[in-house]
């Protein structure tokens, strides 16, 4: 999302958020579970014009991302590596307790 999206191209959006004063990484993130992605803007100066810019930023992360083969061929490795460090016996064990938490909902799918 912090590529492209339908108004920004080149990372863009991420030079507009720092314009907010905004700085990339500290207050300007985003991670992913099986319930939601939750993208974060923290520390937006309060200014009507600036609430309104990163108003709108958000809604363009919630639905006019756009995603390219090389932007995949990017977060391939480090999601590869986030997912091997992941598996380990605790992960397992919170994995499967899960699904017999979550037994006949689309949740143990999402694991």
């Amino acid at each position: 999302a912090f590529s492209a999206t339908e108004s920004f191209e080149n990372h863009g959006i991420i030079s507009m958020l720092e314009g907010l004063g905004c700085r990339f990484g500290p207050c300007t993130n985003a991670y992913t579970n099986f319930d939601a992605t939750v993208y974060m803007l923290e520390s937006v100066p309060v200014m009507e014009e600036r609430v309104e810019q990163a108003v709108m930023a958000l809604s363009e992360f919630a639905f006019h991302i756009r995603v390219s083969d090389e932007d995949l061929d990017k977060e391939r490795g480090p999601v590869m590596e986030e997912w091997r460090a992941d598996k380990n016996v605790q992960k397992r064990l919170g994995t499967e307790h899960l699904t017999q938490l979550t037994k006949g909902s689309r949740y143990p799918d999402r694991l």
